[in-house]
Parts: structure tokens; C-alpha cells; sequence
């Protein structure tokens, strides 16, 4: 996959039990797909590690405020086992196991 140059936006969100920060940004998609994408990312708290968990693709750029309901960070957290990140996207809560 070719190198993603991603946007300055993110919402860091640090597990003190895993020793890992979890963010999302947003960065323009492909040519060929137009739009944008938001990227929910991972890496370990010395740097390495870094691994793109999944991406959301969006017709226009999008609105950061958090009253924004349709963004898959509102409401990023990391569960307290530090196993598993939450977050809301059109007014769902979801699960992700990240180890």
C-alpha cells in the first residue's frame, strides 16, 4: 500500500495500561476514490508499533467539532483492560480488540 500522507487533525487518546496512544485523522482518499478518509491509528508509547486499525471513507471533508455524530472518534476511549477501544459512529457504540 502506498505511503498515506495524513492530516494534522487528531484526538490522542493514551492507555496507561497498555502503554499505547490511539488517535484518529483524517486525510485526503486515493484519486481514484475521491473524498476523505478517517483513520483510526495505533502505536506503542515509544514510537514503534504503529498500525492503521481501519478507516471510515467520506464524501467531503469532515467537520470536527465533536457535536459532529457522524465521525468514528466521537467518543474514542480505551477500555480499562487496555485490550479493546470503544467509540460511537452514527449513534452506535462499538468494541474494537486491538491485541
Amino acid at each position: 500500500r502506498p505511503a498515506t500522507n495524513y492530516g494534522s487533525e487528531c484526538l490522542p487518546k493514551i492507555s496507561s495500561v497498555a502503554g499505547e496512544v490511539a488517535w484518529i485523522v483524517w486525510y485526503q482518499a486515493p484519486a481514484q476514490e475521491g473524498g476523505y478518509r478517517c483513520s483510526l491509528l495505533r502505536v506503542k508509547t515509544d514510537g514503534t508499533g504503529l498500525r492503521d486499525l481501519g478507516y471510515v471513507a467520506m464524501a467531503s471533508e469532515p467537520d470536527l467539532g465533536d457535536a459532529n455524530p457522524d465521525l468514528p472518534y466521537h467518543h474514542l476511549n480505551w477500555l480499562p483492560d487496555g485490550k479493546s477501544l470503544s467509540f460511537v459512529y452514527k449513534g452506535t457504540l462499538y468494541l474494537l480488540p486491538v491485541r
